[in-house]
């Protein structure tokens, strides 16, 4: 199923108008505990993965690839997104592994919150010599909860919270952290 911005609006129109109480409830919860309701990382909940599910021939039948960000909410009010190819390799269960290609493009700011919405500003860290936009973005991330489970809408794409990083995926994205 395809969603547009019309559907999502519709969709959290709906959600948020029958859990309005208890929504405000615990997003208030939430901004008492901030980063452990925030921590880990944040995914889209629908990736299309291709690869050799495409193209067996050119891959080897070894694995599949997809573009996507990475959201991670670090500390209380520090915002770092990446935005890279990931790969999902055959046979290793449902790990994928971070930066399956070499370039990874890092954004960095701040977030904070206002009822159900996470404010957060980024901008993209420089690589090298690369000249890059160095005006901060300011966008609205939705903060939508389902019975037991916590979505973000963030750029029109639902994320969800993850934990099929590989360690040493894992460990990458720490590292990058780190670094800025």
């Amino acid at each position: 199923m395809r969603w547009t911005l019309t559907k999502i609006t519709i969709w959290l129109g709906i959600a948020l108008f029958f859990s309005c109480k208890d929504n405000k409830s615990d997003v208030k919860k939430a901004n008492t505990s901030g980063f452990k309701f925030l921590s880990g990382y944040w995914i889209p909940k629908e990736i299309k993965w291709g690869g050799d599910d495409l193209n067996p021939k050119e891959t080897g039948d070894v694995f599949r690839v997809a573009s996507f960000k990475t959201l991670c909410f670090d500390t209380a009010g520090r915002f770092i997104f990446f935005a890279s190819t990931q790969r999902h390799p055959k046979n290793y269960g449902d790990s994928i592994i971070f930066a399956g290609e070499p370039i990874v493009k890092m954004y960095k700011g701040n977030w904070s919150f206002e009822d159900t919405l996470l404010n957060v500003s980024y901008k993209v860290v420089p690589e090298g010599s690369t000249v890059v936009d160095s005006i901060a973005k300011h966008e609205k991330i939705r903060v939508v909860y389902s019975g037991t489970d916590t979505m973000l809408v963030f750029q029109d794409k639902f994320y969800v919270r993850t934990n099929k990083y590989d360690k040493i995926s894992s460990s990458t994205i720490e590292s990058y952290k780190r670094s800025y």
